[in-house]
């Protein structure tokens, strides 16, 4: 794939995905997509490594299920044969205490004939860790 079409082609996964369009990127997904969230393990209850489409699927319900995306700020799309580079900034609110957490994330994605067929992401864990346990020890007042 050109990397102008593999650019575009990042550029409104994401968009698409922030409005909540979850079909037109699980379409992007090869059958056998390895998905990775470099994460520490146990500290938010997500899938953090699955293969093949129905996990990943799985996976990203389970997401949907205790996180509400807000937003991606998107920083960068870098493309290099079959791979991009994305570097954005993640919001997200935890549904069962309304909590806001936001993140950067790095996201590597490669793709072959016009499918995903690899995604691994790396957030810091230890800001993500600090705001979850922030989230469960603080007292805040009611608004």
């Amino acid at each position: 794939m050109p990397t102008e079409l593999i650019r575009e082609l990042v550029r409104r996964s994401y968009e698409v995905y922030d409005r909540g369009n979850r079909a037109f990127v699980l379409d992007l997904f090869d059958d056998e997509i390895e998905w990775v969230f470099h994460l520490p393990p146990g500290i938010i209850p997500i899938p953090t490594r699955v293969r093949g489409k129905a996990a990943v699927i799985a996976a990203m319900m389970k997401i949907d299920e205790v996180f509400d995306l807000i937003k991606n700020d998107l920083e960068l799309i870098l493309v290099d044969g079959d791979q991009a580079v994305v570097i954005c900034n993640r919001t997200v609110r935890r549904r069962a205490t309304g909590e806001i957490m936001t993140s950067k994330v790095a996201a590597f994605h490669r793709y072959r004939e016009g499918r995903l067929v690899e995604y691994q992401a790396f957030t810091d864990g230890a800001d993500v860790l600090h705001q979850a346990m922030l989230a469960t020890t603080a007292d805040v007042p009611a608004a």
